[in-house]
């Protein structure tokens, strides 16, 4: 639900990604001390993590989330946009 009620008030794929210091710094202490994230991994882990929960390529996950007729609702005001 929470995706949908970002979908209807404008989010999109692409503007689902982590702030640039994050992709560009790599972590300075502790087990994990120099590793870092590429922009291709972030993008394979958005993928993975989208997949995962069977969204569609808008993101949306057809089965479930639009069967209820609560997520419809939002479903239509999102596609009349």
């Amino acid at each position: 639900m929470k995706k949908l009620f970002n979908i209807r008030e404008g989010w999109r794929p692409d503007t689902d990604w982590l702030p640039e210091r994050l992709l560009s710094e790599t972590l300075p202490t502790g087990v994990a001390r120099g590793v870092g994230l590429s922009r291709d991994e972030l993008k394979e882990m958005i993928r993975g993590y989208y997949q995962a929960r069977e969204w569609d390529r808008r993101w949306i996950r057809s089965r479930a989330e639009a069967g209820t007729a609560r997520n419809r609702q939002v479903l239509i005001k999102t596609a009349s946009r």
